[in-house]
């Protein structure tokens, strides 16, 4: 098997994507006020309720936007940084425009924007419509989840498992965290081969009790979708599986012509993983580290308690 030229250097030169979409209902409106303390150069807006992406994170006594914690964790990545916005985009350019200018510690800032949600999916249909797809791997990440993982040691991890199983350009490398089994129904678990780290299924939020579970010193452990994955020739694989069905639906919800609830699972990117682990053309690669979702208020209490960041000054 063969791999895009891109693919062979280890000098860890990609673009990333961020999705970055949501309002953060399930946050407290507390920890979304913009304002002098955590958002320098946006006091156009303060005391106005920002999104998830501006969201407060106070840790080591820094309070700095969830969006801050993100970046830095691509900080070494080398590539463009793409960030999928929708709710409130315009605060968010703002934002980095003020803080960063056009590059985020010499990577390129782009801004992919919503006028409706349109599904996970649609920032990936930008990114193609813009020409900005091409053969080097594409990390795409939840902006919602932290994790402390050298992102340059999972990608080599996950080519030499992609290359063993015969995993094509079309293949995805998903970082997988283990959770308690209890926890799992929140999240996409993966059912996988361990003799070989291929996902055998990719299921979107099911029952626990339905998961897949490993012992590991007792405890029964599921493998849950990170939120970070490599799409390894991001071009061929949107060609391969983004449809032209999925891209005429996503921009029916964006012009606000259709109902996005009755339709969210055909344009989530979590629909078209199933079908990845479905053809065998899924490798995984495991972290046992730090990872975090932070969708709820509780969930973000448990990062500023727990979660120790490598920020840049």
């Amino acid at each position: 098997m063969t791999f895009p030229a891109a693919c062979l250097k280890i000098t860890f030169n990609m673009d990333t994507l961020i999705l970055f979409g949501g309002l953060g209902s399930r946050l407290s409106n507390g920890r979304k006020i913009i304002n002098s303390k955590v958002h320098s150069g946006l006091n156009v807006y303060y005391n106005e309720v920002g999104p998830k992406a501006l969201a407060g994170l106070t840790i080591n006594g820094q309070s700095r936007p969830l969006l801050d914690y993100q970046l830095a964790i691509q900080r070494a990545n080398g590539g463009s940084l793409y960030l999928g916005l929708g709710a409130l985009a315009a605060m968010v350019q703002l934002y980095c425009s003020n803080k960063f200018g056009a590059s985020y510690y010499g990577q390129p800032l782009h801004y992919l924007i919503e006028e409706r949600p349109a599904g996970t999916v649609a920032p990936l249909i930008k990114m193609h419509n813009a020409g900005y797809l091409n053969d080097k791997p594409l990390l795409m990440v939840n902006g919602d989840n932290l994790m402390d993982i050298n992102l340059a040691a999972a990608l080599a991890g996950g080519l030499e498992a992609a290359r063993a199983n015969h995993i094509g350009e079309t293949g995805i490398i998903d970082i997988v965290s283990a959770v308690p089994r209890a926890a799992s129904a929140a999240y996409g678990v993966l059912d996988i081969n361990h003799s070989n780290n291929l996902a055998v299924s990719f299921k979107e939020k099911q029952a626990a009790h339905l998961n897949p579970y490993q012992l590991v010193d007792g405890a029964e452990l599921c493998y849950v979708n990170s939120g970070f994955s490599f799409i390894i020739n991001p071009l061929a694989f949107f060609n391969k599986y983004v449809t032209k069905e999925i891209i005429e639906l996503s921009a029916q919800l964006e012009a606000g012509r259709l109902n996005y609830k009755e339709n969210e699972k055909l344009v989530k990117y979590e629909s078209l993983y199933e079908k990845v682990a479905a053809a065998g053309q899924m490798a995984v690669v495991k972290h046992y580290g730090y990872w975090s979702d932070s969708g709820s208020e509780e969930d973000m209490l448990k990062i500023e308690a727990n979660y120790q960041p490598d920020l840049p000054d």
